[in-house]
């Protein structure tokens, strides 16, 4: 399987890198990833020892290349700082963008969040209740369920679900459904096909 190397899509026009050292960076992450599964081609195409042909394959494929976007935006971060405080962007706002970059990983915690934007638990907690009216636990739990719900309407598995998804096993994503829905993925996963059986 090849793969080309789109470091000016992932990058962003904010990265203070020049164009060849944007491109090496890019490199080095994927090496850093795929390790000795990588033949380098060329300086923008790689072929990679990767071919997906079922659910397992796939998700692992699914979480290299998150992976891949996570190593991005960590060292994207410095160079993102120094813009954001130029433009004095509301601390939800950046909360939310590294939210949505990370929020299917497992091991994504607040704290991580909270050590990433320099500010304590409690005041981020704050700025969520106030702009959202819930904690970024909550917040996060809630996306997850979002799409948890999606692709529980694709008939996937739960194990498939709640490890896309970010929650890490079946039982900590049927206590979040149990707790925000009032149901579990089973039941919720019954209702959609109840309903749908009546259209």
């Amino acid at each position: 399987m090849e793969f080309i190397v789109d470091y000016e899509h992932i990058f962003f026009d904010r990265y203070t890198l020049e164009e060849n050292e944007k491109k090496k960076e890019a490199l080095d992450i994927v090496k850093k990833i795929f390790k000795d599964k990588l033949n380098i081609i060329s300086s923008d195409t790689l072929q990679i020892d990767i071919s997906p042909c079922g659910a397992e394959e796939e998700i692992l494929f699914e979480k290299t290349r998150e992976k891949i976007k996570r190593e991005f935006f960590l060292r994207l971060i410095p160079a993102m700082r120094e813009v954001e405080e130029e433009k004095k962007e509301p601390l939800t706002e950046k909360a939310q963008r590294y939210i949505n970059a990370n929020y299917l990983y497992a091991e994504f915690s607040p704290d991580e969040l909270c050590d990433c934007l320099e500010v304590s638990r409690k005041v981020i907690d704050r700025a969520f209740e106030t702009s959202f009216g819930k904690t970024v636990t909550e917040y996060v739990k809630e996306m997850r369920i979002e799409c948890a719900k999606g692709l529980i309407k694709e008939n996937n598995t739960l194990e498939v679900v709640a490890d896309i998804c970010g929650f890490g096993s079946v039982k900590t994503m049927q206590r979040a459904f149990k707790s925000t829905l009032g149901k579990t993925p089973g039941m919720y996963r019954h209702s959609q096909l109840d309903s749908e059986g009546m259209e």
